[in-house]
């Protein structure tokens, strides 16, 4: 069901039961994300096990499609959240994660994901990465673009390795 463009309040959205994919929350409408694939989905898993593999070593948690406040109404869905283990654990995030990860889907653009970049950016996340399923390549939002990054590198070496290390779990 196509949900863009429906107006509803805050508190609707947040206690509605939405098929998937869920839609996001901006500015009091219901804005539709990307229809999910084998390869959306395979990228997905992929990202979320690497880290779930990590996560007692570098002290974090990861969750997909976690709603996530980026500021007032406006509710985003990153397709995986990395946040710190000590960050208390809330039904939907209101604080910065670690890193968020989006993956374009065959209906969307890069362009389409900018928005949302920049939201997470203000939120303070210093992690925003994005993959292109069909060229494989994962780039960095940082300084207002995406560029292609081969290291993943949070708080000088905590957190340290190759992105392409994500691809050996690729089904």
């Amino acid at each position: 069901m196509n949900h863009s463009g429906v107006m509803m309040t805050e508190k609707a959205y947040l206690t509605t039961s939405f098929e998937k994919p869920c839609p996001e929350f901006v500015n009091g409408e219901l804005e539709e994300r990307g229809l999910p694939t084998f390869e959306h989905g395979n990228w997905i898993l992929a990202i979320a096990m690497y880290f779930r593999q990590h996560a007692e070593e570098w002290s974090i948690r990861v969750s997909p499609e976690l709603h996530t406040w980026t500021k007032e109404d406006h509710w985003r869905i990153p397709d995986v959240a990395v946040f710190e283990r000590d960050q208390p654990v809330e039904a939907r995030l209101t604080k910065p994660p670690v890193a968020v990860f989006e993956v374009k889907s065959p209906n969307q653009t890069k362009a389409s994901h900018y928005e949302k970049f920049v939201e997470y950016a203000a939120m303070g996340i210093p992690h925003i990465w994005f993959v292109d399923p069909e060229d494989g390549v994962l780039m960095r939002w940082k300084d207002g673009y995406l560029q292609p990054l081969p290291i993943f590198n949070y708080q000088d070496g905590r957190i340290l390795f190759n992105v392409d290390e994500i691809k050996t779990l690729l089904d």
